[in-house]
């Protein structure tokens, strides 16, 4: 009896844990906006060399569904990537493509006769996007919320992996609820759903929705992210 409450004390301290680093970081985006701006200003008259580092910033800045400051690291890159290959999928979607760092290295591993259908939002981000040039990318300017209809229109039914950069702690709770629910529902059996976030936001609603679920840590990006992997059975 001892043994199985301390086991529950444990894990309502990690949970505790994980909401306090959730909370941080979560003020720690919005407060950072401000003080970035003036980074931003600073970067505008210095010349090309020194604006592009700060194009990333800009949209960070402007677009509140912006998580990040700069692209994903190498190590956050491989990490995801590999997560999305060990399914073999053929067909992949993923959700906040930004400027297409993480679409770049997944088509190196994509089959031939594979297919990934990239979405943005973000204008400026898409532009850059939709420059990439492989026969099996499909991209896409939207709200991955209507992430239905999108597929609809590039003619695409079930999925093998959707994979996902955008910040789900940004929408409502119903949103997230209703987006999972629709990405469970446009997978495969034995498809997977891989997401990178900097909170642990996810965790209840992937344990919900999906039969299996692992989490990793990347602590090699700014901010450090977490991998979550969640399999339809």
């Amino acid at each position: 009896m001892t043994k199985n409450k301390e086991s529950i004390d444990i894990k309502r301290s990690g949970r505790e844990t994980f909401a306090r680093v959730d909370a941080y970081i979560q003020e720690k985006i919005l407060k950072s906006r401000d003080g970035f701006s003036l980074l931003l200003k600073a970067g505008a008259g210095g010349g090309r060399a020194l604006r592009k580092p700060f194009s990333y910033l800009g949209t960070f800045i402007g677009d509140s569904g912006v998580a990040a400051i700069h692209p994903s690291s190498k190590y956050l890159v491989a990490r995801v990537v590999r997560a999305v290959e060990q399914g073999r999928p053929r067909v992949i979607v993923e959700f906040g493509a930004a400027e297409g760092v993480m679409t770049k290295r997944i088509l190196k591993g994509l089959p031939q006769d594979g297919l990934l259908a990239a979405v943005e939002r973000n204008a400026g981000f898409y532009k850059d996007l939709s420059e990439i040039k492989d026969a099996r990318l499909r991209t896409a300017c939207g709200d991955v919320r209507d992430i239905r209809k999108i597929l609809a229109a590039m003619g695409i039914g079930k999925a093998d992996c959707f994979v996902s950069g955008i910040p789900f702690s940004f929408l409502s709770p119903e949103e997230r609820a209703a987006l999972l629910h629709e990405v469970y529902c446009q997978l495969q059996h034995g498809g997977r759903f891989v997401a990178y976030q900097c909170t642990t936001h996810l965790i209840p609603l992937l344990r919900k929705q999906f039969q299996q679920v692992k989490m990793e840590l990347e602590i090699r990006n700014m901010p450090p992210h977490f991998v979550f992997t969640a399999i339809k059975k």
